[in-house]
């Protein structure tokens, strides 16, 4: 029997030119804003990345909620025999859509972030 052991690291910043930084990485558990961190060796990882969108409003939002809620579905049985990953993401997706609707925006001009 073979093995594959996953060595992971993670890093994310702010470019000079913008005023904070959007995206966001889950290794693990761990939702990571800024700077880096690895993943201890071992038979599986979880990571994604969430791209916040820059030069949209609240895009630092939108991108830790995808990931708390992807690390929030994943902890749990998955229903009905394990909806795939596409199912999740696109029910994450109908969340964030469903959010900036109900949020009030300042201009015509501004995205919903």
């Amino acid at each position: 029997m073979w093995f594959v052991w996953f060595n992971v690291a993670g890093f994310t910043l702010k470019a000079p030119s913008k005023a904070a930084n959007q995206d966001r990485i889950l290794l693990q558990d761990q939702i990571l804003e800024g700077g880096s961190a690895t993943a201890a060796r071992g038979l599986t990882c979880r990571c994604f990345v969430a791209d916040g969108i820059a030069g949209t409003r609240a895009g630092e939002v939108a991108s830790t909620f995808v990931l708390e809620q992807i690390r929030a579905r994943l902890a749990l049985p998955p229903p009905d025999g394990g909806a795939g990953l596409s199912t999740l993401l696109e029910a994450i997706n109908v969340e964030i859509i469903a959010h900036t609707r109900d949020a009030p925006t300042p201009s015509a001009q501004e995205p919903p972030w």
